[in-house]
């Protein structure tokens, strides 16, 4: 019964997901100082 569920829940949130927003889009170059800061802050190699 769980796997089921699960499967479920699984198909739901990824058709919920799979919506296109190509203004809302966000480049890696946008955001790569910012994910490099929050990368070392919560434990990554700073290398």
């Amino acid at each position: 019964m769980e796997e089921h569920v699960g499967s479920l829940w699984h198909r739901l949130i990824t058709r919920a997901a799979q919506r296109h927003y190509p203004d809302a889009a966000v480049t890696l170059a946008d955001i790569e100082k910012t994910a490099g800061l929050l990368f070392r802050a919560f434990g990554g190699d700073p290398a």
